[in-house]
């Protein structure tokens, strides 16, 4: 977990008196280069905020939108910790974990609008349930379809190997368990995008496991409260909706290779490291040369133009200095 340095006053506007009263909820999201839904978010929080103490955490890794600025003005309540780099999500939320006060903590996504009362329907249900890791809300995309994250069994390493490294057209090979999603109940996993725990229990877990990249910390650190004896728990009465991959969606080719790394830290921490040996033998013998064919081909076709193939290059050529040094 990251270590911040103790002090009155972080980056940003808000003080932080040492003596101030209790505070329930602790919810912290993290940034970057989404000011215009970061903003939506944060309102969306405060809206829920009513004779219900919380604090409203956000991290910024180095937008360069304006965010920084935006949120010192318009929400002068809120704590802001502007990170200079761009440290990844894992580390970023950490930061705000270090410094939380709530008796809960809340990682939000910036691309979220909380619904109802979901703020006070997961403090509640950790109120009432001590045996709790984690909870976590409904997620609802733009369709409003409920977006199967939210509630998910851990991934296993003929999924990964499935999903991430052979064809789409291939994928029916994994059939994943059926998850009812009308009904509350003890998960494997839930999102990032939202999930809530007791503070003074996520930090006895480490917080997010910082080696992940993109993806993964989520179900990593699930899988750490599961084998640390607590259920993780999904609750659709409480609904958040999701526009999903805002930040993500800014580089594609970055992204894709991140998830693929962070694929690789995830089974190497569940599944031990032969297993997460072959996973990564798979990716430079089958991954590479399939980005490059399935890239050339869409391109012959007048699927893609020859910039999207730039683009499957660019994604080749950092997959293949994780194993081999190109510089």
């Amino acid at each position: 977990m990251e270590t911040i340095p103790d002090s009155d006053t972080l980056v940003g506007s808000t003080s932080i008196p040492k003596s101030e009263a209790h505070i329930h909820v602790s919810v912290i999201i993290v940034s970057w280069n989404v000011r215009e839904y970061l903003v939506e978010c944060i309102k969306s929080v405060q809206r829920m905020s009513a004779g219900f103490p919380i604090e409203i955490v956000v991290v910024d890794n180095a937008s360069s939108d304006g965010t920084v600025e935006c949120i010192k003005n318009a929400f002068p309540s809120v704590l802001l910790i502007a990170n200079s780099t761009n440290v990844g999500f894992a580390r970023a939320n950490n930061q705000g974990l270090a410094v939380a006060r709530g008796h809960y903590t809340l990682f939000l996504n910036p691309d979220t609008l909380l619904l109802n009362d979901a703020l006070k329907v997961l403090a509640q249900f950790l109120d009432e349930h001590q045996e709790a890791g984690f909870v976590g809300p409904r997620l609802l995309g733009a369709d409003g379809e409920t977006q199967g994250a939210c509630a998910r069994p851990f991934l296993s390493f003929k999924q990964a190997i499935i999903e991430t490294v052979l064809p789409y057209s291939m994928s029916g090979l994994y059939k994943p368990p059926v998850v009812d999603y009308e009904t509350a109940g003890s998960v494997d996993a839930i999102s990032g995008a939202a999930m809530m725990a007791r503070t003074a229990f996520i930090r006895s877990l480490g917080g997010f496991g910082n080696q992940f990249l993109h993806c993964g910390e989520d179900v990593d650190l699930c899988w750490r409260a599961d084998r640390s004896g607590k259920h993780n728990w999904y609750l659709p009465s409480a609904r958040v909706f999701h526009y999903l991959g805002k930040s993500a969606e800014q580089d594609r080719t970055v992204t894709a290779t991140k998830v693929l790394f962070s694929t690789y830290e995830y089974i190497l921490a569940t599944h031990g490291k032969g297993k997460a040996f072959i996973y990564k033998a798979a990716v430079i013998t089958i991954q590479i040369p399939l980005t490059l064919v399935r890239g050339l081909i869409k391109c012959i076709s007048g699927e893609e133009t020859w910039k999207e193939l730039a683009m499957h290059l660019r994604m080749a050529r950092r997959l293949a200095r994780w194993h081999f040094p190109l510089d």
